[in-house]
This record gives C-alpha cells, structure tokens and sequence, in this order.
C-alpha cells in the first residue's frame, strides 16, 4: 500500500492560509499588500544591517559583512541565518580558482596560458569577483567566456575543426536557427492560421507527454553540513508538478516512491482565474510533496515522481486592428500586472526613459509591443547566470549588463511592457524539445480582445524566411513546455519556512531537513520527457 499522504500541520496550515489571505486583508482595497518579493530579505529588506552587508560585499568584504551580521543584535536567530546563507551561496557562485579555469579553457582552445588568463581578468572580460582579497571565478565559467569574447570564439573554433570534433550543444534560447524547433513552429503556424480560417480555437498540435523526475538527496558525509542529517530526521520534499491551464490539460499522476517504495505525495491545488478579470488565484507555484524519515543517514535518498498531460501549441492570429487599449475596468482589474514589484521588477528613472525612448510616438498597444520586442532582440543577449538567489535585482542586474538568462531576461521584458501600459506577467517550467530539454521561464501579456498570450524575449526572434516564424514568440506557444508555475516568489503548499535554495522560481525543487534548507549542492536532480502521443 502507498505511505499514507502528508498533510501540513494546523499550524503551518493557518501559516499558509495567511499567506494567501493577505492580499485581501489590506484596509484599502486601492492599496493591496505588496506581491512576495521572490527575494532574500539581504536584498529585499531596508534594514540597517542589510544596507550595511549589501555595501560590504559590493566592496568585496564578505567577512566583514559575516561578522557584522552575525553580531547584530536587532536581527532574530532565522534572519541572520538566511541572510549568512545568501553569502555561502554568492561565494560557491565565484568558488573556481585560476588554475581550474585555466585548465577548462585550454580544454577547447589551443596554447591557452594562465598568463591570458590573467589579462582577461584585468580587461574584465572573464566573469570574477575578489572576495576578502582574492580572486574567485564563475563556477559555469567559460560559458560566458565562449559566448561574448570574439578572438577566443575564434581560436576555439579554430581548435574544435583541428580536432575534428562537433561542435558544443546550444541551448534553445541561443540557436535561433534551430531546424527542429524552426519546423515545429511552422507546423503550428500552419496549423494556427487553418484553425482561425475554420472558425476554431487556436489550440493546435496537442502533444501527450510523460515526465520523470528524481530528486537524490546526497549522504550526510556529501553534504555542506555532515552534521545535519541523523537517523529520525525529517526530509521534507516539494517537486515539480504540473497547472492546468489554457494549453495544458489532462494531468495525471502516474507514479511516485521514495527509494523505491510506492508513496502517495500531497498534490498542492491548482491555480485558477487564469484570463481574469483580476490576478490568478490558488497555488501558482505548483508542487508534489513528500514527507520522509531519515533511517539512515550514510545513504542517500530518492525521490521519484512521474506524470502525464497534454500540451498544445497556442496560435491566436493576432490582428492589430482588432486589438484595443484597456478599459478602465481591466486596468483596475489588472493592476498588479501593471505595477513594480520590489527588488526584481523595478521601475528605475533609466528604465523609464529607455521605454519611453523606445516606444516613442506608439500609442497602438500592438505597436508598442512590436517596438520593445524589436529593441529587445537587438540589444539583449544570453548568458549562463549566477543563481537567482544571488542576485538582488532582475531587471537592474539585466539593464546594466545588456545581458540575463530566460528568467531575468522575462522579468525584466515584463517591467518594460507594464510601463508600457501592456499587463504582464511571468510563468515557467521546462521546455521539452527532443534533444533539448531544460528547465525555462518565459511571460504572458494582456492583448484585448485576445486576452492572454505569450511572449517569450529570451528565445526571440527566430532565424527564418517566414516572418510567422520569425515572430512566433511575440503572442504564442509552441508544444514542448511544461508550466508549472505561473507566477514568480510566490509561497509554496505546504509552506516551506526556511530560506528557499531558488526563492523566485520553482523547477528543480526544494528540500528541508529539521527546518533547515538543503541547498543545490547537498542534492542532485533529473528529468526525462518523453512523447507519449
């Protein structure tokens, strides 16, 4: 028989009921509660003392900022820890010495010295940061590398034809010319435009889709902290699991163990209100959970969970002369899809400027739309990104640099819209290409009287002779996607106290021991998508 199901207990239950109460205890409905920042409070917080370690750490002074947190007295036991934890985290993100990278470049690039090395740092070309005096580097370092500095893009290429190797894998959001996705999105062009002709929805190319995924929590002697897990300790678990929604149906649970026993995780409601009017209600950060006691601490343990659904391709043929401004009902209806949301999705005096540069004389908001998403695609590019945790502001962070992974690059395109006047807002999960899968965010704008459609700035604008296909990602989807969330930072069910390992998005999955987070490198994950229809 299936481990009877997990249920929260009163207490975090009512913790959880507040939670989403919230934004309808605010006194003036005109003045909701703030939306969850989706960031740690080192920098979401004004506090005094997160002021001061936030200053200390932009002057690389990491020990100090640990000591000046750790003796403040006005902080309690729970936000000195998390705050600390953040500088654990920053400091694995720069914890590749020169030697190592060093030798990870010389791996593709012929004749590559440390001496270069050193001239890369000092040209800022290398992705580093000094910490208490010493230089530490990227952990995913050359990937930034690889992509953005020309001679030794160069001498790379130059090095894998000497080899004769193939060359490296792209992700999706890079290869805009990729022919397998390039060929999908015409078949749902094609499709999209037939359905409209006849009068149908613009669901097409539904695809059924089974997902296996295993969470691995490492032995205590692998973990950060071997003295956390002990026999009798509780591993709490929240995975993955699907919302149903427009383009998304017909979810089942089909299995699900821990170390191979057959167990019966709690499933976290799914959200709803999806076209509104109004913000999405419910769990729009969707989870299975597991509940489990540590028998024995020397060995690891498995977490496994597996699910179907249906995904189709999502193909309104948008008309710009049927599309409309908002109504004064949407727009008070939508607001918090039109507001800032400290510290990631900030409306700088820079940002506002650049909008209003770009947007110019358009007050058609199709027009506007097209215009920010032709800047985008000119000027924003990706990269491998430190973890969100990290990073204390998405869209400053993006601006500055000209440069943000699919969940920064989302985020911060959502802040453009909404100063634009477009409601936006995020979702994510996983993109399930044969041959390319990965965990991915994306958004959503509102375009009356289409309603909802997506809009995805990080895969862009495609490489192709079809202008449908070229523009595929400003107003629909493709079948290969898995959303899970539909919101970033929002709490999860049942609510998990401890400083999250991702505090904005959800896709790899959360782990607590005792109340204590486990953060990415004390457990290990995998996912297989298969096409079952």
């Amino acid at each position: 028989m299936p481990t009877p199901r997990p249920r929260p207990t009163a207490l975090a239950a009512l913790a959880f009921a507040l939670l989403i109460a919230m934004p309808t205890l605010a006194a003036n409905p005109a003045d909701p509660a703030p939306a969850p920042p989706g960031a740690a409070a080192l920098w979401a917080e004004p506090h005094p003392a997160y002021t001061q370690a936030r200053d200390l750490l932009d002057q690389g002074r990491f020990a100090d900022a640990e000591a000046m947190l750790a003796a403040d007295a006005t902080l309690d036991a729970q936000a000195r820890a998390d705050a600390l934890d953040v500088i654990r985290r920053l400091r694995r993100e720069f914890s590749q010495s020169a030697e190592r990278l060093t030798e990870r470049i010389a791996a593709q690039v012929d004749g590559f010295t440390a001496e270069e090395l050193t001239q890369l740092t000092e040209q800022g070309l290398v992705v580093h940061r000094v910490i208490d005096g010493q230089v530490g580097y990227f952990r995913r370092e050359p990937g930034v590398l690889f992509r953005f500095n020309d001679d030794i893009k160069q001498r790379r290429e130059a090095t894998r034809l000497a080899r004769a190797t193939d060359s490296p894998n792209k992700n999706l959001d890079e290869d805009r010319s990729n022919r397998t996705l390039n060929d999908h999105l015409a078949d749902v062009v094609a499709q999209g435009l037939a359905a409209h002709a006849a009068g149908q929805p613009p669901l097409v190319t539904p695809t059924r889709f089974r997902f296996d995924y295993t969470l691995t929590v490492k032995p205590a002697a692998e973990q950060h902290d071997p003295s956390l897990m002990k026999p009798g300790s509780t591993l709490r678990v929240w995975l993955p699991f699907p919302q149903p929604y427009r383009q998304q149906s017909d979810i089942a649970l089909t299995h699900a163990a821990i170390d191979g026993q057959p167990y019966d995780p709690y499933l976290a409601p799914p959200a709803a209100n999806f076209d509104g009017p109004g913000p999405i209600t419910g769990t729009l950060q969707r989870t299975a959970y597991f509940e489990h006691t540590v028998a024995d601490s020397a060995e690891p343990v498995r977490f496994d969970l597996s699910f179907e659904y249906t995904v189709a391709g999502h193909y309104p043929v948008i008309d710009r002369e049927k599309v409309r401004p908002l109504t004064a009902e949407e727009q008070s209806a939508f607001a918090p899809y039109l507001a800032e949301r400290p510290p990631h999705l900030l409306f700088t005096p820079e940002l506002r400027a650049l909008v209003d540069d770009i947007i110019g004389d358009a007050t058609h908001p199709w027009d506007k739309a097209q215009r920010l998403w032709d800047w985008w695609d000119a000027n924003i590019r990706w990269l491998p990104e430190f973890e969100y945790a990290t990073i204390p502001s998405f869209t400053q962070f993006c601006l500055d640099r000209r440069r943000g992974d699919c969940g920064v690059q989302a985020v911060t395109f959502m802040a453009m819209l909404r100063l634009a006047g477009i409601p936006a807002r995020w979702q994510s999960g996983f993109i399930t290409f044969p041959g390319s899968k990965n965990l991915h965010d994306w958004a959503e704008m509102y375009l009356p009287p289409y309603g909802w459609v997506v809009v995805d700035p990080s895969f862009g604008k495609r490489t192709s002779d079809d202008p449908n296909v070229r523009d595929f990602y400003l107003g629909h989807m493709d079948a290969y996607r898995l959303i899970v969330n539909l919101d970033y930072g929002q709490p999860l069910d049942p609510p998990k106290p401890s400083l999250r390992s991702e505090p904005a998005d959800f896709q790899r999955g959360e782990v607590e021991l005792d109340g204590t987070n486990l953060y990415f490198d004390d457990w290990s994950y995998r996912f297989t998508p298969t096409v079952i229809e």
